[in-house]
């Protein structure tokens, strides 16, 4: 008798769980990949602020790749080998020869690419790094001088934020950190600033672009 009763609670606490997952899959399909589905890191929740009296100085930060290509050719060669199997003999709907489309060029495109990191896994780096600037400012407004560094070298915009992983937004702040207009000359930066020269003081005039 308990153990039936234990059954029956099992089967049901199984139903009910399959039910929330198949909810779940509803609403977002690509959770179906599994350990394969890129994990979110947008609409995060808050962070608990640091105790009072006591500021951010320092971030640790110990990451693994993020997302990147399979490892295994098989992994993609299988894949279209099955459905090529059924697609010659008529076994594959208008929606499944899409899907062998789709798969033919991932498998093609994968080619010498096994293992390394996809451009989502970089864009996963960088919103990291990202986020830590943009939740404790305070660790990074030291970094402006690195900003300046480069920019004296001769690096472009582009490349400062490629080198270092941030945004133009985040770039732009450390400009504007290091107190000093002649960073900006001639940089077409971005919709929401421009540098126009200005023969009168001899430096750059840095303003809002007109919208």
């Amino acid at each position: 008798m308990r153990k039936s009763l234990f059954l029956i609670l099992g089967l049901a606490l199984a139903v009910m769980v399959n039910a929330g997952t198949r909810e779940d899959f509803k609403a977002n399909y690509k959770q179906a990949a599994n350990n394969y589905y890129a994990y979110p890191d947008q609409n995060l929740p808050a962070l608990t602020a640091a105790p009072e009296g006591y500021t951010p100085f320092y971030i640790d930060h110990y990451g693994r790749h993020g997302s990147r290509w399979l490892i295994d050719p098989k992994q993609y060669s299988s894949t279209v080998a099955i459905l090529s199997k059924a697609d010659s003999v008529g076994k594959l709907s208008a929606r499944g020869k899409a899907a062998l489309a789709t798969l033919k060029e991932v498998d093609a495109a994968s080619y010498k690419r096994l293992g390394e990191l996809s451009d989502i896994g970089a864009e996963q780096h960088q919103r990291i790094a990202t986020r830590m600037y943009k939740n404790y400012p305070e660790v990074f407004d030291g970094d402006a001088d690195i900003v300046r560094s480069l920019v004296k070298q001769g690096m472009s915009d582009a490349d400062i934020c490629q080198h270092l992983g941030i945004d133009a937004e985040t770039e732009l702040r450390y400009k504007q950190l290091t107190g000093i207009v002649e960073l900006f000359r001639k940089v077409n930066y971005s919709v929401s600033w421009s540098s126009d020269g200005d023969e009168k003081d001899g430096d750059d005039a840095v303003k809002p672009a007109r919208s």
